[in-house]
């Protein structure tokens, strides 16, 4: 998965509800070695004015845990047909989606009433940390150069 987010020629992040904070951290955290990568959608925009981009050389991570918006399967059937790669992540109680390239069923269940999300950062934590190392040397000159600009820039 690592390899093709870094081979696409865009990469899309959407994630609604609880999704939606890891579906931005995730887009956050890969920006440092992608630079063709956004989290959709933006306050005030609908899907229609992204999804009618997508192509099969784009990959698009979808974070679809409990409680999923009523629209998820509009949506996926739309990334299916564009034939963009997709990464699916969901929790246990979502049945195998066969179309996705990828599926990670993360356990979130947990004995109180709230839902445990250690195993989702966990799989946006291995996603970004395999993109960094298989980004190797532009990878880190791209990580140099953002370093760069915060300090020119006195950002930190």
């Amino acid at each position: 998965a690592a390899t093709a987010i870094l081979n696409a020629r865009k990469v899309w992040v959407i994630g609604f509800r609880a999704s939606q904070p890891f579906a931005s951290y995730l887009q956050w955290q890969l920006t440092q070695v992608i630079e063709n990568i956004t989290a959709i959608p933006g306050s005030g925009q609908t899907l229609g004015e992204h999804l009618v981009s997508l192509a099969p050389q784009d990959v698009v991570i979808v974070f679809g845990l409990r409680r999923r918006v009523a629209r998820m399967e509009l949506i996926l059937d739309q990334i299916q047909r564009s034939k963009a790669k997709l990464l699916y992540v969901t929790d246990e109680g979502v049945p195998f989606v066969t179309s996705a390239a990828w599926h990670f069923q993360c356990h979130t269940l947990a004995p109180g009433p709230l839902f445990n999300h250690v195993s989702v950062m966990a799989l946006c934590h291995l996603l970004t940390t395999r993109c960094i190392e298989i980004a190797g040397v532009a990878g880190r000159t791209r990580l140099r150069g953002i370093e760069g600009l915060n300090d020119s820039l006195e950002e930190l």
